[in-house]
């Protein structure tokens, strides 16, 4: 090895790197005159952030944020604007009558407070369409003229008199429609909603008294509607039979009953097949449950949206502000020693905690569901909701062992959590700078998101056609769509690549700053001279200097981010082929670049503190770092693994102190509002976790940058650490792996 006296820096010869670092005569810390480094790769983020520019440029001359922002009818007209055959500017919500997406744009969205459905009256593409026993007026939705269009069906059919959207006027058999169709037809329900986007979603209590009102599960209130089915079953029955025995069935016995509204003759203009095609399934038994449609996967992200977009305010006000709000205080509170031990026991208790009472809530919910009467939820859903608080539970006693056995392990981490905490007191700046980095990334997001929506209307508007076939009527259900051609896929790619780079050029600037400030800390004669200041001179060398290192960086992380995102999409295509074996073999790939991905992380970390450090340039940085390392595995990874211990405690903790706030909030806030809590506070969870992962991360990076730092003082033999942080590497560290000092680690 040999010290570049110039810059205070050092670069290995050895091509086994067991050589120790060596310390020039001068040596005081991190290097004070500094050079730009990996100029280059600057120069290349900024060329692609240009090139994003152009694409955005040229997306926004080509392009209409229209297309994307208002919603599209089935016609292929956009809802609220002139674009399409015809002028829709005065019908800017769209009213959605198939799961198809497919709609009609209307010029508000209906609402219906009282009754919240009525039954007897639908929505179709060629506007509304009532029985006689309709409550609603004709014009409780302006649906605009679709006459003109090619692809407009009416609910009146082709003229032979039969009513494709209530046969025989009955609302009872108008979920087996040719038009309602269950749900994929070309009309549905007139239900009360709300706007969200300019779209009409449905109301939630408005799609249970739907459900109600056509299903024989549940009670089939309203005047007896599955009575009537039952009745329409004997006659149905009674006409097979008498046809067998070649005697002539009198219809007028079907058109006087007050169940149908049609005439003898269109009865009779009928098969017993066909009406039995059109009203019964295969077993015989009537289908008319509507939970088909919001039932299972439909019903869990209908419940699910409806309760997110209800409350709202308090999952994005609690995920994001309060978590942040917690995760900084827990970051400022685990520098005062006195408090160390009891936040960390504390916190492991509390999500210990959290995980038992969510169990348990999970399984008296589920329980709740059993015993209702009516039973309203599936069994499904109650199956999850069982098996989700085993899975809570199992998860809470896991956590027990887990800490029971790391129990020696925490203790130990303490030790060196008490040393990052003394360099967050000197320096308490360094806390905010996460929401720094979110400051830098929102305004990145926000060009992103305008380039990405000019960039998804440039796609071609295309129609998919769905056959139908219900009994003896057949007809094409007409949906408008997107297509991409192959260089609009590819620009997509391209603004995802830097989307990848961008952000995690931000998480590296960061953790350059902080690795530079701490390690000024740590070879710091006098501690007390090290304040707040110091964050800023880190921001400033690392601004001026070092870009070019955390673009490098970041490119390497991009590209591997880059790669799990292809294969991902191929992962996507696999399940189309039902190819067991590629399907395995693309899960394969992606675990091993997950695995690369992670490695790639670590020694980027630790070739920026070496950057920190010596001021040298991404790759030589990475190869110290790698053999220094090396050199001391045993130690550096036993300590790591400890002090890592309590980022994840405080991980838990955080999420699980904002879960519990944010739940208790919800149920007194909006109680029966929502089909239930679970779904919101289990977002505000998600949003809590990343939040305080940012929170933890500067936590984090502080305690591998004083470990890295103290390896390294150890070879250099410069003797900036202090005695007490010395015997508690070596004893720890020799437990762990007692041939690391002998491989070159030293002694303190």
């Amino acid at each position: 090895s040999f010290i570049n006296q110039s810059e205070g820096t050092m670069t290995h010869r050895s091509a086994e790197g067991t050589d120790k670092l060596h310390a020039p005569a001068d040596f005081a810390g991190p290097v004070v005159q500094r050079r730009c480094t990996d100029v280059f790769c600057a120069l290349l983020l900024l060329l692609s952030w240009l090139a994003m520019t152009g694409l955005g440029i040229y997306a926004y001359l080509n392009g209409d944020y229209r297309l994307v922002l208002h919603p599209l009818d089935f016609d292929g007209n956009l809802c609220g604007t002139d674009y399409g055959d015809i002028d829709m500017t005065d019908y800017p919500y769209l009213y959605y009558v198939n799961s198809y997406s497919g709609g009609v744009c209307v010029r508000d969205c209906p609402a219906i407070p009282d009754d919240l459905v009525d039954v007897y009256s639908a929505v179709s593409y060629g506007g509304v369409h009532q029985t006689a026993d309709a409550t609603l007026s004709p014009n409780f939705v302006d649906v605009a003229d679709y006459s003109s269009s090619e692809n407009v069906l009416y609910c009146e059919g082709d003229g032979s008199g039969l009513d494709y959207c209530y046969p025989f006027g009955s609302a009872a058999l108008s979920w087996n429609s040719p038009g309602i169709n269950e749900g994929f037809g070309f009309a549905y329900y007139a239900v009360d909603t709300y706007e969200l986007f300019w779209r009409c979603v449905p109301n939630l209590d408005a799609i249970d008294k739907l459900k109600n009102l056509t299903s024989s599960e549940g009670g089939c209130s309203n005047g007896g509607q599955c009575g009537d089915i039952e009745r329409r079953r004997q006659l149905l029955e009674r006409r097979v039979e008498e046809e067998a025995d070649g005697s002539d069935f009198d219809a007028s016995s079907l058109s006087s009953s007050s169940f149908f509204n049609g005439t003898a003759e269109d009865l009779d203009e009928i098969s017993v097949s066909d009406l039995t095609d059109l009203f019964f399934n295969d077993t015989g038994a009537t289908d008319l449950d509507v939970a088909t449609f919001y039932g299972n996967t439909e019903q869990f992200w209908n419940n699910l949206f409806g309760d997110l977009w209800t409350s709202k305010t308090y999952v994005l006000g609690f995920g994001f502000g309060a978590s942040l709000a917690i995760g900084l205080v827990y970051a400022y509170l685990l520098r005062i020693p006195c408090l160390l031990p009891f936040m960390v026991w504390g916190s492991i208790a509390a999500a210990i905690a959290s995980f038992g009472y969510s169990g348990y809530y999970a399984y008296t919910l589920a329980d709740k569901w059993s015993n209702a009467d009516p039973q309203i939820h599936p069994d499904a859903n109650i199956r999850a909701a069982t098996m989700a608080s085993y899975v809570l539970w199992a998860i809470g006693i896991g956590l027990i062992v887990t800490f029971c056995c790391l129990r020696k392990q925490i203790w130990l981490s303490m030790k060196c959590v008490k040393k990052t905490g003394s360099a967050l007191g000197s320096m308490p700046l360094i806390i905010l700078f996460p929401v720094v980095q979110a400051a830098g990334f929102a305004i990145f997001m926000v060009l992103f998101l305008i380039y990405g929506i000019y960039l998804a209307s440039l796609g071609t508007l295309d129609s998919n056609t769905y056959s139908v076939d219900v009994g003896p009527f057949s007809y094409t259900v007409s949906v408008r769509d997107f297509d991409y051609d192959q260089a609009t896929q590819s620009m997509a790619w391209y603004l995802v690549f830097c989307l990848f780079w961008t952000s995690q050029f931000i998480i590296a600037v960061g953790e350059i700053v902080v690795a530079m400030s701490v390690s000024k800390w740590f070879f710091a004669r006098d501690k007390r001279k090290v304040g707040s200041g110091t964050v800023w001179t880190s921001l400033w060398h690392t601004l001026g200097f070092h870009l070019g290192t955390a673009a490098f960086g970041s490119l390497i992380v991009a590209l591997v981010k880059i790669i799990r995102a292809f294969l991902a999409k191929l992962q996507k295509e696999a399940k189309k082929t039902d190819s067991k074996i590629i399907q395995a073999v693309l899960c394969c790939l992606q675990c091993c670049v997950w695995c690369f991905e992670k490695c790639i992380r670590f020694m980027n970390k630790n070739a920026y503190i070496q950057v920190a450090i010596f001021g040298t340039s991404f790759c030589t940085s990475a190869r110290e770092a790698f053999f220094l390392i090396a050199r001391n595995s045993g130690r550096i990874a036993a300590i790591s693994y400890v002090s890592g211990l309590t980022s994840f405690v405080g991980r838990l903790f955080i999420t699980a102190v904002t879960c519990g706030i944010g739940y208790v909030a919800i149920e007194e806030t909006y109680g029966d509002q929502l089909y239930s809590p679970v779904g919101p506070v289990f977002f505000i969870g998600l949003i809590a976790f990343f939040i305080s992962g940012m929170c933890m991360a500067v936590f984090d990076m502080c305690s591998k940058t004083i470990l890295h730092c103290f390896v390294a003082d150890e070879e250099l033999g410069t003797g900036y650490a202090d005695s007490k942080l010395s015997a508690y590497v070596d004893k720890y560290g020799s437990e762990e792996d007692t041939d690391s000092s002998d491989d070159g680690g030293g002694e303190a």
